[in-house]
């Protein structure tokens, strides 16, 4: 923009120039979300997508609820709107234009070549960068994903091996995070091997350092950035990761616990897998919701859907009136007596669950002090 040469130029010229910043995303490096123990509505996260369209306002207001949101690849997928990193960060942009504080993070696949993404376009240019299938023919290795996404067939892998594959799938998500609209990424099958066999044991080892390495690496350029590796409970040099089918059981607190005491972020997602059968996530969370106050940790998430879209999982039943109620600071770790976990927290809130029928009772402190 040219220097203006007059004062009426001068005032049309910083008009333009604040038009043009507050147009501008809020620069800063990408920071992990804020956690407190006062309510459980401190401690969730949200995680979903809207196949056909943005999400409406009346819609967005329940979403910013949340303290840390992850749009999937499927947002807006069915309605031709372009290409999944623009319709996952206009979104997030709306998320964030209601509530800044909240921690934003980008959908991908580690393994998966989504064909909706830009980044197909891109790695397609390079078909030397595909991972072979492993038969020595020439050819790409070629998977399918969940059938709900069009185009679930026949696509790509990273071949991780390769130190430019790791540079260009890994600055994805930075190029994301320079939006100013997003504070990390969701690397999903994050431990997951190819369909595909390797040609040899040495093809193998160099993939699985390398999709280990390309974790670590892009957890170095986030900094203090979420970077949640799905699956990965005990990933070196990553900050977090997903458990995506916790359920009320025993194995799941235990699970939830070891990985919190490494020091990782962690989100507990209930509902993928038992949900079928009780409905829970609509109509009583109590079970998983115990489950996890039992193992959580300073930095511990909860989340509960059956599945990762609205039509499955409508944003006007996500919201639970237990994210509501007084929780406070943990008085200690969880005490076993025979089969039942006991957890008291400094609302005056008690949380049991009975390890040999994986149930679980919530007791709520009604003295609303969660300090």
């Amino acid at each position: 923009m040219p220097s203006p040469s007059s004062p009426a130029a001068l005032v049309k010229w910083l008009s333009a120039a604040a038009a043009l910043l507050a147009a501008q995303p809020a620069q800063g490096a990408p920071s992990p979300p804020s956690f407190s123990w006062d309510t459980v509505g401190h401690m969730v996260f949200y995680h979903s997508c809207n196949y056909t369209g943005p999400y409406t306002d009346e819609a967005l207001q329940t979403v910013v609820k949340f303290p840390m949101v992850t749009i999937e690849k499927g947002q807006q997928v069915f309605d031709d709107a372009g290409y999944a990193e623009d319709t996952i960060v206009e979104t997030l942009r709306r998320v964030k234009k209601l509530n800044p504080n909240i921690s934003t993070i980008f959908y991908y696949n580690s393994v998966l070549d989504w064909p909706f993404y830009r980044l197909h376009e891109e790695f397609i240019q390079h078909p030397e960068w595909a991972l072979p299938s492993g038969k020595g023919d020439g050819k790409p290795c070629l998977m399918t994903g969940d059938r709900t996404f069009p185009n679930h067939t026949n696509m790509l892998g990273f071949d991780f091996s390769q130190s430019v594959v790791r540079d260009f799938w890994a600055s994805e998500c930075i190029n994301m995070t320079k939006t100013g609209f997003v504070d990390g990424c969701f690397s999903d099958r994050a431990v997951s091997e190819p369909a595909c066999p390797f040609a040899t044991k040495e093809a193998q080892a160099a993939y699985d350092a390398g999709h280990l390495k390309v974790h670590q690496e892009l957890q170095e350029q986030l900094g203090n950035g979420v970077l949640i590796a799905n699956h990965a409970y005990t990933m070196p040099g990553v900050s977090a990761t997903q458990i995506e089918s916790f359920a009320a059981d025993e194995d799941s607190i235990i699970l939830l616990n070891q990985s919190a005491a490494l020091g990782k972020l962690v989100q507990a997602h209930a509902g993928y897998s038992e949900d079928s059968s009780d409905n829970h996530c609509s109509n009583n969370v109590e079970q998983a919701l115990a489950a996890f106050l039992i193992g959580a940790r300073e930095n511990s998430f909860f989340g509960c859907s059956r599945s990762w879209n609205v039509d499955t999982d409508p944003v006007a039943d996500v919201w639970h009136e237990e994210y509501d109620r007084p929780l406070g600071a943990p008085t200690g770790f969880a005490v076993k007596n025979g089969d039942v976990w006991t957890r008291t927290f400094s609302s005056g809130t008690v949380v049991t669950f009975n390890a040999a029928n994986s149930t679980g009772h919530i007791a709520w402190s009604t003295s609303g002090n969660a300090s």
